[in-house]
């Protein structure tokens, strides 16, 4: 059964079967970032699809901390909120993308609630604690909206711990049987794996950090042109996603491999999140984007024609 989960998971997860065509071979399929700071000065959009969104899920935590307006008998007329601060960040007119919502509760029920596409998430006072990713590894281990048996989160907790993966790690995760480990780029400051399904084929690429105690610290930057994208990203995290697309592990071990998956989804927690974000923006624009060389440099396609 679990096998068979995981051969369709991109399928499954977003309510559509995906196209076979060659189309599907250029392109990002699913999304889903955790606790992702904003990327760029307007909400990013999957140009292949028909209303702008991205498939997948933008996924924040939050949780009760307080009262506003206590009784003077006891109870509470409404509830504080708490959330990652990191999801508000960078100040000065940044958004984040095109992308459902999916919000975590942390200590209390629902444990979960969906949103729309592009919907803003509660404001609240910043709690850091909550943007340790074992929060969000917790509440979506067993969430079949992101991927059964925890494949997105465990594969993003290894990436965030910034140490090498080996094959025979997966032999001994339980969340992760079925999938193959393809190539990582350990030497830029992005940390990056790729695996692969060896049913499907579907892989999942992750883009971490070097050192996971740092993740609360962001890249510095301003508004830039990226990929000929209609809206401006942020410099910093435009940077180092070029920085790893540019390192000999990443063009050696990741990039030759793209083009032998079935179907691609890309994943992140933190800056991770937001660099994965400008990946799949970036790979679904290539339309407009065809000869402009941030896109030429990630499009792993040019090397099968």
């Amino acid at each position: 059964m679990l096998v068979a989960l995981q051969c369709c998971l991109f399928s499954t997860i977003a309510g559509v079967r995906l196209s076979r065509g060659a189309d599907r071979l250029r392109r990002v399929n699913f999304l889903v970032t955790y606790g992702a700071p904003k990327a760029a000065a307007e909400p990013l959009q999957d140009a292949t699809s028909e209303d702008g969104c991205f498939e997948g899920w933008r996924v924040v935590a939050e949780t009760e901390c307080g009262c506003r307006n206590p009784f003077a008998w006891g109870g509470c007329e409404v509830k504080k909120v708490c959330k990652d601060p990191v999801t508000q960040l960078p100040h000065g007119g940044y958004e984040h993308p095109s992308l459902k919502l999916m919000t975590l509760f942390v200590n209390h029920w629902p444990k979960s609630v969906r949103g729309g596409c592009g919907e803003s998430s509660n404001s609240g006072k910043g709690d850091i604690s909550l943007h340790n990713f074992d929060n969000y590894e917790l509440l979506t281990k067993d969430d079949e909206d992101i991927g059964s048996s925890s494949i997105f989160a465990k594969l993003v907790q290894e990436t965030n711990r910034g140490s090498p993966v080996e094959s025979s790690w997966f032999g001994g995760s339980w969340q992760m049987r079925g999938w193959n480990f393809l190539g990582s780029d350990m030497k830029s400051d992005q940390i990056v794996h790729l695996v692969q399904n060896d049913t499907s084929h579907e892989c999942i690429l992750s883009f971490g950090q070097e050192e996971a105690d740092k993740y609360t610290e962001l890249p510095s930057g301003s508004s830039t042109s990226f990929c000929n994208l209609p809206a401006k990203v942020h410099s910093g995290f435009r940077d180092q996603l070029l920085a790893s697309l540019s390192s000999d592990d990443y063009l050696a071990n990741i990039k030759p491999k793209l083009s032998h998956c079935a179907t691609i989804a890309v994943t992140g927690h933190s800056k991770g999140g937001a660099i994965a974000t400008l990946f799949a923006a970036c790979a679904n624009n290539g339309a407009i984007a065809g000869g402009n060389k941030d896109f030429e440099l990630l499009d792993w396609w040019t090397r099968r024609r």
